[in-house]
């Protein structure tokens, strides 16, 4: 009776551990990606270099990616993340991967300076109408019936939502829509690369985020982003606008981290609830704190993205549970 209570009683305290890594991931998730949306928001109402801003960036992500590296060889906390060791070989498979990169984070900053908050919601949406016809066409993979009808509520929205939009901005429009393809084009890739790097998430993040920081610079010098900046670091760069800077690219890092972590401490299901929620949370957020008008059309289209994102996840989750519960087929 002893060995039982004791038992029950491990059990008890080992499932309390779980569920408090889970809160604390799904919690760190949430403050961190509603953070370095509203802050990299507000920074470009002034500094309205979003190539500039993703490079900073960069480079912050690149620095702590670096120390924590190095730190980890003798501190165990900081050991998640391998020491960084360069190869031309996987430099060169990594590579098609690194443009995906660019073009994702670039376009996604692009894209938050020229709308508003909740808009660049609905234009993110567009991510699982083109992942499903990315992956056809790429990978060979069809869509069961129930996600094309889920993916529908989701075009459905966009349309609603875009014409419906009062201050719509066609810059904006066009570059969420290429912020969603890339980040479908580094869906896809990510799985043909990943075995590149060991399937180690964070020295995939290293050589991605090395090899975009010359690509994306020589991007900026060629356009008048380098001139600007150049005037704006004269003129109007005080200390604490580069601290403001630096915080951001901290921001970028921890993203990362809290991505990864999400994905480790829980379950499929609960990490697609958990990005639906905060989506939907944000976009809430946004409409509070910007008072941006929302017209009923564009209040509509923001509802059935959601919504149809929300049905999409369930849908696939309950698809990948079938998949896994299916007998073998025999040999």
């Amino acid at each position: 009776a002893a060995n039982t209570e004791a038992s029950a009683k491990a059990a008890a305290e080992s499932l309390e551990k779980k569920t408090s890594k889970i809160f604390a991931a799904v919690a760190f998730y949430w403050c961190i990606s509603l953070s370095i949306t509203f802050f990299n928001k507000s920074l470009l109402v002034s500094f309205q270099y979003p190539l500039f801003l993703t490079w900073f960036q960069l480079a912050t992500a690149m620095f702590f990616v670096t120390l924590f590296g190095h730190l980890g060889k003798s501190i165990s906390f900081f050991s998640f993340i391998p020491p960084f060791a360069f190869n031309l070989d996987v430099a060169r498979a990594v590579m098609p991967l690194t443009f995906c990169y660019i073009g994702m984070l670039s376009f996604t900053n692009m894209t938050l300076e020229g709308v508003h908050i909740s808009f660049y919601q609905i234009l993110r949406s567009l991510v699982i109408p083109f992942n499903i016809v990315m992956s056809y066409f790429m990978l060979s993979i069809k869509t069961s019936p129930k996600a094309l009808g889920a993916s529908f509520v989701v075009v459905m929205g966009f349309a609603l939502g875009s014409f419906g939009e009062v201050n719509f901005s066609w810059s904006g429009f066009v570059y969420g829509i290429m912020s969603s393809v890339f980040l479908c084009l580094y869906s896809v890739y990510v799985k043909k690369v990943l075995p590149a790097v060991g399937d180690n998430t964070w020295r995939l993040l290293s050589y991605n985020t090395l090899m975009s920081l010359p690509l994306l610079g020589g991007i900026i010098c060629c356009t008048t982003e380098f001139t600007g900046v150049s005037n704006y670091a004269a003129n109007e760069g005080t200390v604490t606008f580069w601290f403001l800077m630096v915080v951001a690219g901290f921001m970028g890092f921890f993203m990362n981290m809290a991505y990864f972590w999400q994905i480790k401490y829980t379950t499929p299901l609960t990490n697609h609830i958990s990005g639906n929620s905060k989506s939907a949370f944000q976009t809430i957020l946004s409409i509070a704190i910007y008072q941006n008008e929302i017209s009923r059309m564009n209040g509509s289209g923001i509802i059935l993205s959601i919504l149809g994102s929300a049905l999409y996840s369930k849908v696939k989750y309950d698809e990948m549970k079938a998949a896994e519960m299916a007998p073998a087929a025999p040999k």
